[in-house]
C-alpha cells in the first residue's frame, strides 16, 4: 500500500485549528462506525483518518 499524502493550505493558526477539528470529527465518526461494525474496510479507513490527524497534530496518538 502506498502511503497517502495530505495537502492543506491554511492561512492562519485559526485555520489550522479548524482543519484539525474537522479531522477529529471525521475520525470520531469513522471510529464510531468501526466500533459498531468491526469491518476491516472501516478499520482501514480509521487508520487513514488517524494518519491524517497525526500529520496535522503530532501530539495525536491512536492504536488499534
Amino acid at each position: 500500500m502506498n502511503a497517502p499524502y495530505l495537502l492543506l493550505r491554511v492561512q492562519t493558526e485559526s485555520d489550522l485549528r479548524g482543519e484539525i477539528q474537522k479531522k477529529i470529527d471525521e475520525f470520531l465518526d469513522v471510529y464510531s462506525l468501526y466500533q459498531r461494525t468491526r469491518l476491516s474496510l472501516v478499520k482501514d479507513d480509521l487508520k487513514l483518518k488517524a494518519y491524517e490527524l497525526r500529520m496535522l497534530d503530532s501530539s495525536f496518538s491512536f492504536q488499534i
